[in-house]
């Protein structure tokens, strides 16, 4: 039971926190300002190009022009609206946001009321593809796929004519289909076990925090 109340109140915690931190970055916070001013067209045409320049597509600086050559704002006003809806979107993505939850912090940001349904949409409807985007754009190191080691055993060497000390000789395939092999004596063998061990406990241990448990 005192799990249990120990993780809803971490989760109530975190639904607190605002996904963009406790203090809003100022870009967002210009573009707020900005909205005052801004249209509904203007609004819906910053979302669009929002959304398909997250999709990859490239903005240069005489489209950007043209796009708001015939609205109410001026250029420094649209470079910072758009900068603004864009790092909103780009946080929200990387840390997957709920709609729900990015409904309510747009609020808390005091987002004009008329403006976050529509923004709020606009996120939900393309969430999914921009994540699945944004994760495969990540660059990740090879992990290993497969692993084979065997123990050697040094009879002599060129100062010594009876020496025996085991070595061990490891062979690991990664997933980027390379190689690598190397040799360690017995001494840093153990030392890898036991880091190796100790890591995996390190990561049993943060799993069991109740404030990480997140359904």
């Amino acid at each position: 039971l005192a799990r249990s109340t120990l993780r809803m109140s971490s989760l109530a915690l975190l639904d607190d926190i605002s996904f963009f931190g406790p203090t809003p970055p100022a870009e967002v916070k210009k573009a707020v300002s900005v909205l005052s001013k801004t249209t509904p067209e203007t609004f819906q045409k910053t979302l669009v190009l929002v959304v398909n320049y997250l999709h990859g597509s490239e903005i240069d600086s005489d489209l950007f022009t043209k796009e708001y050559a015939e609205t109410e704002l001026d250029r420094s006003s649209a470079i910072a609206l758009f900068t603004g809806i864009y790092s909103l979107f780009r946080l929200a993505i990387r840390k997957r946001v709920k709609p729900s939850k990015f409904k309510h912090d747009l609020a808390e940001l005091r987002f004009p009321a008329s403006m976050i349904d529509e923004i709020t949409e606009t996120f939900k409807s393309c969430q999914h593809e921009l994540e699945e985007a944004a994760t495969d754009s990540v660059i990740r190191f090879p992990t290993v796929e497969d692993i084979k080691w065997r123990v050697d055993i040094n009879i002599s060497s060129s100062s010594t004519a009876l020496s025996l000390r085991p070595s061990v000789l490891m062979r690991m395939k990664l997933t980027n289909n390379t190689t690598q092999q190397f040799e360690m004596n017995i001494f840093r063998f153990h030392q890898l076990r036991y880091y190796v061990a100790k890591t995996l406990k390190d990561m049993q241990d943060i799993e069991q925090l109740a404030i990480l448990k997140i359904d």
